[in-house]
């Protein structure tokens, strides 16, 4: 009896012990997992600012007013070239924003030139050649995780174009030129990538239509419109963004 009794004492005791602080200080703790680390979206919000290079096209319809004479009018590719700069601001995968474009046209030869019999039986020439072209647009972008340093965007707004126009009456040799701008409206498409935390790279597609205009002055009673005009752009660009926020 006292044998038991003794037994059951050190039983008591020995649980006593196992659940003391102590004890349990020395038992092995399990550490939790880490955390997976995610690194941020690139943030596209920013101003920036660069330059582009590329090809441009145009095409058009000249029309004698008077007698109803015509002709389509267009050029091979010419090279162009200038800068551009805007502000992004991102929401969420959507990116908003606004840019301006400007590119000089180069002179190629490639004018949009025809000869037509006016009024009275004289032979006329009629010139057109763009000089310069400059847009405003807004842009939508969309870009998310996986892709977050690719933006696929389109834009829209207005354009406006530069021309040197002349008219030459063949006949009597008398000649006339202006330079002028037209207005119109602009839509294009591109894709941008950021290469670097700073620097990203884009090619961009844009349609320019302009409204109709007069190739240079009324001639005599000879006056040429210009009717359907359009230049197309495709185009390579560099940009430097000014990130707000943190751009990784």
């Amino acid at each position: 009896m006292k044998r038991l009794q003794r037994m059951s004492a050190s039983v008591v005791a020995l649980a006593a012990i196992a659940g003391s602080p102590a004890l349990g200080a020395d038992l092995p703790i399990k550490a939790p997992m880490a955390p997976i680390y995610a690194p941020p979206q690139f943030n596209w919000t920013g101003w920036y600012f660069g330059g582009n290079v590329g090809g441009g096209w145009t095409q058009g319809t000249v029309i004698d007013a008077n007698t109803g004479g015509s002709f389509g009018a267009g050029n091979q590719g010419t090279f162009i070239g200038g800068g551009q700069a805007g502000f992004n601001y991102q929401v969420g995968n959507a990116v908003f924003g606004l840019e301006g474009f400007f590119d000089g046209i180069a002179r190629n030869n490639n004018n949009a030139s025809t000869i037509l019999t006016g009024v009275g039986g004289d032979l006329f020439q009629a010139d057109a050649h763009a000089t310069w072209v400059a847009t405003l647009a807004g842009r939508l972008g969309f870009t998310g995780p996986g892709f977050d340093h690719w933006l696929f965007y389109g834009k829209g707004g207005g354009a406006w174009v530069g021309y040197d126009d002349t008219i030459s009456n063949l006949t009597t040799g008398f000649s006339t030129s202006t330079s002028n701008s037209q207005g119109g409206w602009m839509a294009g498409a591109g894709i941008e990538w950021a290469f670097a935390t700073y620097w990203t790279a884009k090619l961009e597609y844009q349609y320019i239509g302009l409204n109709n205009f007069s190739v240079g002055a009324p001639f005599g009673i000879n006056q040429f419109v210009v009717h359907n005009a359009n230049i197309q752009t495709a185009t390579f660009g560099i940009n430097y963004l000014f990130h707000w926020g943190n751009s990784y």
